[in-house]
């Protein structure tokens, strides 16, 4: 299976991110990087399957920290209103 992983181009990683739900439908409900909230529908369970072991066997690309601070959020909605009035 690890072959197949390597071999993989469509198999995405995301880190930081939680799986918050999954629905009837086989929708999957994730918090993408403690960011955003996506809604996914994965085509098997071998591609999750795949996307796990990509994981154990540390095959993905690492990306930034990304840090959400909610005075940083706040202070931009402050510039915002001021350049709008």
């Amino acid at each position: 299976m690890g072959e197949i992983v390597q071999q993989s181009s469509t198999v995405d990683v995301w880190l930081n991110s939680v799986c918050l739900a999954v629905f009837s439908d086989g929708l999957v409900g994730i918090l993408k990087e403690h960011r955003s909230y996506v809604l996914i529908k994965p085509k098997d369970s071998k591609a999750i399957t795949e996307a796990c072991i990509k994981v154990y066997k540390k095959k993905y690309k690492k990306t930034k920290k990304k840090i959400f601070r909610w005075k940083d959020c706040i202070r931009k909605y402050f510039e915002l209103y001021e350049s709008i009035l």
